[in-house]
């Protein structure tokens, strides 16, 4: 079953609260006021990130400020983070980068275009389409 954006964010909140404690937080306070800016295809990036951040020792107040794609790729910025945590964020942007951000295959999956947008072949057709 594919889970819709509020779906997938709400999950999140609840296995992560902490983490996520801004999630459509006021504009003046959080990057994190309209959830996640991602497509469906990173979501399984952004869970492995939360889990495998989840057991670390986790400094405290440590939280997701703004998770997004700019420019073909993902960012994830966090307040209060430390090495180990940055270590995490840099492989799953790198992972992001092979991963296709509408339907999360690691197949044909290319920049090529007029818009930067990491997409496998089908949904590079299926959005030019539209």
């Amino acid at each position: 079953m594919e889970l819709s954006k509020k779906e997938f964010e709400a999950k999140l909140v609840k296995e992560f609260p902490a983490y996520f404690i801004d999630m459509y937080g006021s504009r003046k306070i959080t990057s994190l006021s309209f959830g996640l800016e991602i497509e469906p295809g990173w979501f399984d990036i952004i869970w492995r990130l939360c889990d495998d951040i989840k057991k670390l020792d986790t400094p405290e107040n440590f939280k997701f400020v703004q998770i997004k794609e700019k420019f073909g790729g993902l960012r994830v910025y966090a307040y209060n983070s430390n090495k180990e945590i940055e270590d995490l964020v840099e492989k799953a942007e790198k992972e992001a980068e092979i991963t296709c951000e509408m339907c999360g295959t690691k197949e044909n999956v290319t920049t090529e275009g007029s818009w930067i947008k990491v997409l496998c072949q089908p949904c590079r057709i299926k959005r030019n389409s539209k």
